[in-house]
């Protein structure tokens, strides 16, 4: 196994090819070569003159065509043809001119050079020819000779090995720049490494066969426990997996290497791309499967590839972090109410019936106890009452911290039924503190018209009534009695208006 690595930005993947069995690398792909003409003769001659022709150590792969029709069937099965060697007179005077049309026009291959033979110059004017077809040169028959031969086959080879090359940059900068736009769309990690392995993949035209592993970074943790966090094709069955755990040898070695040196490497089979997510975020390689080596231009494709790469790296990590800080509670690890009420209006924007309910949990005197118990305590029992409630209400139910001691729990409603005061205030562990008081109450998502806001607000409103009336227990949301809110609310504000303008006054009845 040979290869090489590469870092940073200013300098390509470097690469060498592996040796085969005598000791000499092995043969790249053939150029491909297109003969139309319809003189059986011709051809021959044709095919023995290039019979030993290489072009930069790679064969020739000549095809032949005896008609404009047949050079048509022949060009869709073979989308890769360099160049064509066209015979101007066939079946029609202007045979060879038509298929240079339809080539350029009905076909849009720009990219191929076709040059024009023919034994009859008569037939088609060498310069009005040149200036309105897009053709790389004119020659009569008579005048080519085999080193001739190879001498316009060699030039237009290499025309076309610079076209292509400038098309395939085009096209790679091109999907880089649509890739960086997708990924820029992305939150989640997981996702962005799904994606990333999907881009490298599309880029290089291979089929999609690799996974993705990150690295924490902590020096701590070897880099042999990097985690598998997305794989396809022939590796899908890894993901989850650390790295110390595939069971390629050379696959593994490859990923252990990149982390180790922190450096991408190229090899003639695959390629494995290190991000260091610029020293703030947990490392990344890539490593996919190809099959075949990449070229010099593939490889500067790579390396803006990897600086666009590290750059979405960086910002999803950021976007992850903010995420957290807006939806996660710092101390339990849990969603919290800017997560719920999100989570709430998705249920809410369902048309018609969605069986869920949302049931608003207190732990009352909250507040005053970690006040004369300390804060560690109070913290305490937070834990203890997201624990319970983590297991009274197992997903699909989602559980949220609202503020202080108050909790949420968002359900389908048959899982919210039940009354959970006495689980939830019921210690099976002596030595634990218990728990001062626990209200609750329960809005049925059907029943309730409003916003996310108000729904949680109604549920918070219902259990301060519950114990602004001594009562205790669970309260059900009920819609008469938003009705009668909206109706003493808006009395109210009469009275405040009233008041205001000063419209009250004393009646007094004899």
């Amino acid at each position: 196994m040979s290869g090489s690595a590469w870092s940073g930005e200013d300098r390509m993947f470097e690469f060498r090819q592996e040796l085969v069995d005598g000791g000499q690398p092995p043969d790249s792909s053939p150029f491909t070569v297109l003969s139309v003409d319809d003189d059986p003769g011709f051809q021959q001659s044709l095919r023995m003159a290039l019979s030993d022709f290489r072009f930069n150590e790679s064969p020739l792969r000549l095809l032949t065509a005896s008609s404009s029709s047949e050079a048509r069937d022949v060009m869709a099965a073979n989308p890769g043809i360099s160049a064509i060697l066209l015979d101007v007179v066939m079946e029609t005077d202007d045979a060879g001119l038509q298929l240079v049309r339809a080539v350029r026009e009905q076909l849009g291959n720009s990219e191929v050079r076709i040059v024009l033979i023919t034994g009859q110059p008569g037939m088609a004017p060498l310069r009005k020819t040149l200036q309105q077809l897009d053709i790389s040169e004119y020659w009569l028959k008579t005048d080519l000779y085999r080193e001739r031969l190879q001498g316009i086959v060699t030039g237009s080879l290499r025309t076309w090995s610079e076209i292509h090359a400038l098309a395939r940059a085009k096209r790679g900068l091109k999907h880089i720049v649509q890739a960086g736009s997708r990924l820029a769309g992305l939150r989640d990690p997981d996702d962005f490494s799904r994606q990333l392995l999907c881009e490298l993949a599309a880029l290089l035209e291979v089929p999609l066969d690799g996974l993705v592993c990150v690295h924490d970074g902590s020096a701590d943790l070897p880099v042999s426990e990097a985690m598998v966090t997305a794989a396809d094709g022939g590796f899908a069955t890894l993901q989850g997996c650390r790295v110390q755990d595939i069971a390629d040898p050379m696959v593994r070695d490859l990923l252990l290497d990149a982390f180790t040196r922190r450096c991408s490497i190229g090899m003639p089979s695959s390629q494995v791309l290190f991000l260091d997510g610029g020293g703030t975020v947990a490392p990344m390689a890539i490593y996919l499967a190809t099959e075949r080596s990449l070229d010099a231009e593939e490889h500067e494709l790579l390396q803006v590839f990897v600086t666009h790469a590290n750059a979405g790296l960086v910002n999803v990590d950021l976007a992850a972090r903010l995420e957290r800080v807006a939806y996660r509670d710092s101390l339990l690890d849990i969603p919290n109410g800017n997560a719920l009420r999100r989570d709430l209006r998705q249920v809410l924007e369902q048309p018609g019936r969605c069986g869920q309910s949302l049931l608003v949990v207190d732990l009352g005197q909250y507040s005053d106890g970690s006040l004369a118990l300390g804060p560690e305590q109070g913290d305490l029992l937070l834990q203890r009452m997201a624990d319970r409630l983590a297991q009274m209400y197992p997903p699909p139910c989602s559980i949220a911290r609202l503020h202080e001691g108050t909790f949420a729990v968002l359900g389908p409603s048959a899982h919210l039924a039940s009354d959970p005061v006495d689980a939830l205030e019921q210690s099976e562990d002596t030595g634990e503190l218990p728990f001062l008081r626990v209200d609750a109450a329960r809005v049925d998502l059907d029943q309730y018209r409003g916003g996310a806001g108000g729904a949680v607000a109604a549920g918070l409103l219902l259990v301060t009534r519950i114990r602004a009336n001594g009562g205790h227990g669970v309260a059900e949301y009920q819609v008469e009695s938003e009705q009668e809110n909206l109706c003493r609310f808006m009395e109210s504000r009469a009275l405040y208006r009233a008041l205001r303008e000063d419209r009250v006054g004393i009646a007094l009845q004899a």
